[in-house]
């Protein structure tokens, strides 16, 4: 009977896993270095660029933020007030401005735009400067734009869309190869929410919002594996905001939340400090800071699991590089290496660290060359080191370290028995993990 629960256990987890929307934290994309780790917990210094979803509304001059210097101090409640004051400590130097677009020479606004911003930090934050003590190794660099970008562009029918959003990303990229330049090492990067669940959209929809999105989405992290690429001694993370949003609203019950068209900010007799806490939507364009609360703790375990995924990637690159080939070689077994099958390699038997997973199998390199890891040793779970069980999530979470490009993996021809193994293998990964729980 105990296994039979377990079995089902098992069952339970894989399809809520299946049917069920992912989180940001099993579907967002991380290109890690081989050799500098991410230790988040030494993390003293948090410097952001963004809108109104980023925004703490500090003075521009001094840097500082008490709590009552803004006007709208609770639209000022954002995901990463509540990520120094509830989860992680950190000096936070918030650059965000509401309303902002990456480029007002793009896009013009009224709002500080990207470019005007990172003068600010420049003026302030570079070396030399009052506050130029932050560290390389102890600074996360936040960025999320793309909001204001697209709801103003998607109208714009008279360019392709990838050429609508080019100048864009390129900008974009522009500023934080500078910020490289400048000494910062970890960035992490916000994709855009879906633009269709918010309440001024459901009540004046918009033709073309939703693919727009996930093209600008697709462009942000394509040129953040580029620019990780490119400078191997970073660290960069592209949040998906976007499922991590979704997931709560399709989970409501589980968070407490109502999902309402009432723009409670908009209605005359109502003040934002007096918003239900179960209330998704503060007004038409912008969650609670209820929701930018649950945002926040979820971002931190998001950081949390890739310090510990970054140490065990910076030490299995170490012991790798002392490998010699021809122990590589002895250690290859045609039978168990299903890697041969898509033209590659398998990897060292002791290696267990898998740096990207796919329907496939788990890879990680050896030498500069790229291998598979052997079924029966491979590390399996991310999710240990959130404390879950590990059948709830195992090809979920991109991982993508140095130069490994797991896009361009091409495989044999495909055939029924490989696409009904890409559907079993999940399967029988959970009922495996549910007997070896017993």
């Amino acid at each position: 009977m105990n296994n039979l629960n377990f079995v089902l256990l098992g069952l339970t987890l894989l399809i809520n896993y299946a049917f069920c929307g992912k989180k940001g934290i099993d579907s967002s994309s991380i290109f890690l270095s081989k050799r500098y780790p991410f230790k988040y917990s030494e993390f003293r210094d948090l410097i952001l660029f963004g809108d109104s979803y980023t925004t703490s509304t500090i003075d521009y001059e001094t840097l500082k933020y008490d709590g009552v210097n803004s006007d709208n101090e609770e639209e000022s409640k954002n995901w990463p007030l509540f990520l120094i004051r509830r989860r992680h400590p950190m000096n936070m130097w918030n650059f965000a401005d509401s309303g902002a677009v990456v480029d007002s020479d793009i896009i013009p606004s009224g709002a500080m735009p990207m470019t005007k911003q990172y003068e600010y930090f420049e003026i302030h934050m570079s070396c030399t400067e009052k506050y130029s003590n932050w560290r390389s190794d102890q600074t996360l660099i936040g960025i999320w734009f793309g909001i204001n970008d697209v709801m103003n562009k998607v109208k714009d029918k008279k360019i392709d869309s990838d050429e609508k959003y080019t100048p864009i990303i390129e900008c974009m990229f522009r500023i934080i190869n500078k910020l490289y330049d400048r000494g910062a090492r970890h960035f992490i990067i916000f994709n855009v929410p879906e633009l269709e669940d918010f309440v001024n959209f459901q009540i004046h929809p918009v033709s073309g919002l939703h693919k727009e999105v996930l093209l600008f989405n697709k462009m942000i992290t394509e040129n953040a594996r580029k620019f990780q690429k490119e400078h191997l001694d970073t660290n960069v993370f592209v949040y998906n905001a976007y499922n991590e949003l979704k997931y709560i609203m399709e989970h409501k019950e589980k968070y407490g939340y109502t999902i309402t068209k009432d723009e409670w900010y908009h209605n005359g007799e109502r003040s934002l400090s007096d918003i239900p806490n179960d209330y998704f939507w503060r007004d038409g364009f912008h969650p609670s800071k209820y929701v930018q609360e649950d945002l926040a703790m979820a971002v931190d375990d998001f950081l949390v699991m890739i310090e510990k995924i970054s140490r065990e990637v910076t030490n299995t690159q170490s012991q790798s590089q002392s490998q010699s080939q021809s122990q590589t070689s002895t250690n290859l077994n045609d039978e168990e290496c299903w890697a041969l099958k898509l033209n590659y390699t398998c990897c060292s038997k002791n290696v267990t660290i898998a740096r990207y997973r796919d329907n496939y199998g788990t890879w990680n390199d050896e030498n500069e060359v790229r291998c598979g890891l052997y079924p029966h040793s491979v590390d399996q779970c991310f999710d240990k080191y959130l404390g879950r069980p590990c059948a709830i999530n195992i090809n979920s979470t991109t991982v993508v370290v140095g130069n490994i490009e797991p896009n361009k993996i091409e495989p044999l021809k495909n055939n029924g028995s490989r696409r009904m193994m890409r559907f079993l293998y999940p399967l029988l990964i959970s009922l495996s993990f549910s007997l070896l729980l017993f």
